[in-house]
């Protein structure tokens, strides 16, 4: 069946990218271009794992070579993105791998006031710490299969209004049966009113969101609303808000201790828990001629890949760059995730897992085609599985080569 799977997923990703590129060469008078090209990584892990039992260290080096095909004109974008990531670790070679990554995207503007876009892609990846950067979650060496695709349907009510519509699938698959498959499909529609007669450079915001998750043994149904405003201070500092509520409705396979003495038995039971709670984010940005900053706060339900079910995730994050010279850039970036969930809430086992993560590096461009930049990241997770912490320091060094060709 897994083998099957994988099948369909390779099928669909192919027959995306074939609809693609034809796409990009009909219009090939106006914007083409192809760019392959080579990256390099050489970094030093101290926690490959991020475990808090087990530390293993190791010299990990990843060849990269990609490919992008990308086409514009004036009412039709469309880009194909292919790359393989060979990774080589200098002592644990068990782990050594050939992730893949592909990735197709098309937008059309039907009308002045109508636009049609879409997006998909498959990845295939293993490293323990892929996630660690995006939600704050630590797995294992097992191989996942990601299929995802979305649509969106843009279009102007008026001068002042715009509404859009949003369909997004995700399907994540273990070669473990250590970890839990899942799929998300999202649905939102959200509308922007502009404000500038009353507020200058002001915008409305309303959106109206459904996500199911479905998980081996569980499935959550999510429902949402919200409201807020986007601002544009000046031209350096901008501000978006958006808060509301949120209805879930959880269906979930677990187990429960029944005691006759003197024995003691574990039961399976389906139990069923609905819920309402708050939705929120914020986001402060700021865009100078040389450095540019920003703040992200946000409180929602969202999957947990690889977990038994859905969590309640809290994420604190900002980042930023400094141009020192035309060729030197700085940058950092920090965080702070809470992924939670009591067991029976939004999954069948108790999760509470708090990561916090810094990185600061340099990037020297030698051209617009070629950089080299070095970096060192920090990370400190606690696991409810243990209430233990793991720490991890790792130092990057990353060379990248692009070759125009049109």
């Amino acid at each position: 069946m897994s083998l099957l799977r994988n099948k369909q997923i390779i099928i669909c990703t192919g027959l995306l990218l074939t609809l693609l590129l034809p796409c990009a060469g009909r219009a090939a008078g106006d914007d083409l271009q192809l760019t392959p090209s080579l990256q390099f990584k050489q970094e030093y892990n101290d926690n490959i794992f991020v475990s808090s039992v087990i530390k293993k260290a190791d010299f990990i080096s990843t060849l990269s070579p990609g490919i992008e095909l990308s086409n514009r004109t004036e009412r039709l974008d469309t880009g194909v993105t292919a790359r393989i990531n060979g990774i080589v670790y200098a002592r644990e070679d068990g782990l050594n791998s050939v992730d893949q990554f592909y990735r197709g995207r098309l937008r059309y503007l039907v009308t002045p006031l109508l636009s049609l876009s879409g997006e998909g892609g498959y990845l295939r990846d293993s490293r323990p710490d892929r996630d660690i950067v995006v939600s704050g979650l630590a797995l294992t060496s097992a191989k996942r299969t990601r299929v995802d695709g979305s649509m969106t349907t843009q279009y102007s009510l008026s001068e002042t209004t715009s509404a859009t519509l949003t369909y997004a699938y995700l399907q994540d698959t273990f070669d473990s049966e250590q970890f839990t498959d899942y799929s998300s499909q999202t649905a939102n529609l959200g509308i922007v009113h502009n404000l500038d007669k009353y507020l200058p450079l002001t915008q409305s915001r309303m959106n109206l969101g459904y996500a199911r998750y479905s998980f081996t043994g569980s499935d959550v149904d999510s429902y949402s609303a919200t409201i807020g405003f986007s601002r544009l201070f000046n031209e350096l500092w901008s501000v978006q808000v958006d808060a509301g509520g949120r209805y879930t409705h959880s269906k979930l396979d677990t187990v429960e201790t029944v005691s006759s003495p003197p024995f003691t038995f574990l039961v399976p039971v389906t139990v069923t828990d609905n819920r309402f709670g708050f939705v929120g984010q914020a986001v402060v940005s700021y865009k100078g001629e040389k450095s540019s900053m920003d703040f992200t706060g946000s409180y929602d339900l969202a999957a947990a890949s690889g977990r038994s079910g859905a969590t309640q995730r809290t994420a604190l994050a900002v980042s930023g760059s400094y141009r020192l010279s035309f060729e030197l850039s700085g940058y950092g970036n920090a965080g702070w995730y809470r992924n939670k969930s009591a067991q029976g809430e939004y999954s069948s086992e108790a999760i509470d897992d708090q990561t916090v993560i810094a990185a600061v590096g340099l990037k020297y461009a030698f051209s617009r085609d070629m950089a080299l930049d070095g970096s060192y990241r920090f990370v400190r997770a606690r696991y409810s599985s243990d209430d233990n912490i793991a720490l991890q320091n790792t130092l990057f060094l990353r060379f990248v080569m692009k070759f125009p060709m049109l």
